[in-house]
């Protein structure tokens, strides 16, 4: 008897945990449907808020160590986004690249608000908008260091150390095209500043970086590091990211985006920062001016 009043008490406690797990609801007919959890599409239209993970990058995203206050590139571009849509731009949360895609899985954020590259390996874990700008990446290396220019081949070699940081997306193309160097990284939260410093003093021979964060460090840093001689290593794009399966939130910003791409509102914002192409390149348009 106690055999049989155990099973049963388990078999109830299975069906009340199966319905606090997926809830159902009964049709007019009677049939019982179980709920779809909400979508983040869904939860966004609900709040009318968009919380963003973000990553510090001058000058696409910086934020004020004192004040708190957000700034730069992404920022205004996230915040046009939201008064258009009539949505509340939530800064919710700091990450890196080696973690910027963890709060989609936790459903802690909506968007990562910051400049992305797309990689076979990213879309495991996370979906991307249409390119927004495209990025050339280039060498550098310590001002007085003349080794590889124009001779990236130089640069595959057992004596060559490279260095970036975890989860940067430079470390794909150093283990796809770069095999045989050295590969050296610095922490999570870590930028394109401190891999260049790093590179300045000696830690490494040379780093895959973005001109624009680069230049601005040369500017800063006079006779401390220098750009490679040679064509950009790379032109990945730059895209918003966003949880896997949410076609209604990547229609929507897909059309924004467009939206801002075609009106010229994103090269009269890069340019608002002093990013003139070639530092940042252009989408082009799928059209020809008439002659």
């Amino acid at each position: 008897m106690r055999s049989k009043t155990a099973v049963l008490a388990l078999a109830v406690a299975i069906v009340a945990l199966g319905l606090v797990l997926f809830p159902t609801k009964t049709g007019q007919n009677g049939s019982t449907t179980v709920e779809k959890p909400e979508g983040v599409y869904e939860r966004i239209m609900r709040t009318k808020t968009i919380r963003c993970s973000y990553q510090i990058w001058p000058p696409f995203l910086t934020k004020d160590p004192n004040t708190g206050k957000m700034s730069g590139v992404y920022v205004d571009l996230i915040e046009r986004l939201g008064r258009d849509l009539g949505l509340t731009i939530n800064w919710a949360e700091e990450v890196g690249s080696a973690t910027m895609f963890e709060g989609f899985k936790t459903g802690r954020v909506d968007l990562f608000c910051m400049a992305v590259t797309a990689s076979p390996e990213r879309t495991l874990v996370s979906d991307f908008s249409r390119p927004i700008v495209y990025d050339p990446l280039y060498f550098y290396v310590r001002a007085n260091d003349p080794r590889f220019d124009n001779a990236y081949e130089q640069i595959n070699n057992e004596s060559v150390s490279l260095l970036s940081s975890d989860g940067h997306f430079a470390i794909s193309i150093i283990k796809e095209e770069f095999a045989k160097a050295k590969l050296v990284t610095l922490p999570n939260l870590t930028s394109d500043t401190d891999v260049l410093m790093e590179v300045a003093t000696g830690k490494a021979d040379a780093a895959i970086c973005d001109s624009v964060m680069a230049q601005n460090f040369i500017k800063n840093n006079p006779g401390k590091v220098r750009q490679v001689l040679g064509k950009p290593v790379r032109y990945p794009s730059f895209n918003l990211a966003f949880p896997l399966g949410e076609d209604k939130l990547r229609a929507m910003l897909n059309t924004s985006l467009t939206y801002y791409i075609e009106t010229g509102f994103i090269d009269r914002l890069m340019k608002s920062y002093d990013i003139d192409e070639p530092k940042l390149l252009r989408v082009a348009p799928p059209y020809e001016q008439p002659k």
